[in-house]
């Protein structure tokens, strides 16, 4: 079978090669050790795999490939246990183990970080620590980008908008003071800091909500819907909050200068670019207004 893409060939490696073509050079670039079995249906699915996503790390990778019946030896001594395999070496070590059918994406996730900068390489973790809700720790991290970066606006940004998702508003407002007001991506934290100053102040989402039903006049119960969008986007429950503001408008357009209104705009700062929901809530609000 014909093998490797464009600028990318796999090497054969027997016991004779193996300390020149897998550990000597993985102190150069990182070594993918391919282990298959001539004519097997799973080694036949990896070979098509790797010639098909390897070509991208054309110059920066060696593509090894081991037979496991002609190679019992290094089968043993990398601890192979069944086909497919891959296991990655750089610099002499393990750095990566894949068994069992891959796809694109997990090759990818795999591979990735063998390629990024020490700083790439923090940005990522970041990323990982955010998705998993650990604050104080992606905090700490984004202060280690900062050193690095110090003049990299962009960071502390992020780094005012994670404060205010920790509840530490007094530093992510210092943050923010000493930035330009015309600084890119300011106005998600700018929002996200008024609201959290805001719901300080407010009762619980069911003592509003008990306003809203209980209230006796058009005033009172607007002011606690208002108040209840502010709780629910501090919930991040923005829809909901959204929902609420076009009940105001609804009620009266022009309510305390539109501030029901205002308060929509500046609540669509709180979506990343591009996302579905802003655009929604904007062809409501042009239909209500008009």
């Amino acid at each position: 079978m014909e093998l490797g893409g464009a600028g990318i060939a796999p090497v054969e490696v027997g016991l004779q090669n193996f300390q020149a073509e897998v550990l000597e050079k993985s102190q150069s670039v990182p070594v993918v050790a391919e282990f298959y079995a001539e004519g097997a249906e799973p080694s036949v699915a990896m070979s098509a795999l790797l010639k098909q996503v390897l070509p991208r790390y054309e110059g920066k990778l060696q593509w090894a490939r081991i037979d496991v019946q002609r190679n019992p030896q290094i089968v043993q001594q990398l601890g192979v246990r069944g086909l497919p395999t891959l296991k990655i070496i750089h610099q002499g070590q393990l750095a990566g183990n894949l068994e069992g059918p891959q796809t694109e994406e997990s090759l990818a996730a795999t591979l990735d970080p063998l390629f990024l900068s020490p700083l790439e390489q923090i940005k990522t973790h970041l990323e990982s620590l955010i998705a998993e809700g650990d604050l104080a720790s992606a905090i700490d991290t984004l202060k280690q980008m900062i050193q690095q970066e110090p003049n990299n606006t962009a960071l502390f940004v992020e780094l005012a908008d994670l404060m205010i998702q920790a509840e530490d508003l007094n530093s992510a407002a210092e943050i923010l003071a000493g930035l330009a007001a015309d600084t890119p991506g300011r106005a998600k934290p700018d929002q996200r800091l008024v609201i959290a100053q805001r719901v300080l102040e407010l009762p619980s989402q069911t003592e509003l909500e008990a306003q809203i039903s209980g209230a006796q006049t058009s005033e009172d119960r607007m002011t606690a819907r208002l108040s209840l969008a502010f709780r629910l986007a501090a919930n991040q429950e923005l829809e909901s909050a959204l929902d609420q503001l076009l009940e105001n408008l609804r009620e009266d357009r022009l309510w305390q200068d539109e501030i029901s209104r205002h308060t929509m705009l500046g609540f669509f700062d709180l979506f990343d670019k591009g996302h579905p929901t802003p655009s929604a809530y904007r062809r409501k609000l042009f239909t209500l207004m008009h």
